[in-house]
């Protein structure tokens, strides 16, 4: 009874390790309610990790960029 509490034990414990250590390779979009002078709308990205890229829409124009830190970079081509 005490070997089979053991062999549980060690199942979970792998299940814990591996479900931490995967990596899905995909990120969720993350939205923010934007106010850049007066003009309001969504800032939608994502960051690519394989590249560490980001990519979205800003006031429903196209953007470009990458982290810095806890900041973002975004390049806005018109």
């Amino acid at each position: 009874m005490k070997s089979i509490k053991t062999v549980h034990l060690i199942a979970v414990f792998i299940f814990i390790v591996l479900l931490f250590t995967v990596d899905y390779g995909f990120t969720f979009p993350t939205s923010w309610w934007v106010n850049g002078n007066g003009y309001t709308g969504y800032l939608t990205y994502r960051i690519n990790p394989s590249n560490n890229r980001v990519k979205g829409k800003l006031l429903n124009t196209p953007v470009n960029g990458y982290p810095f830190g806890r900041h973002i970079v975004l390049h806005r081509y018109p």
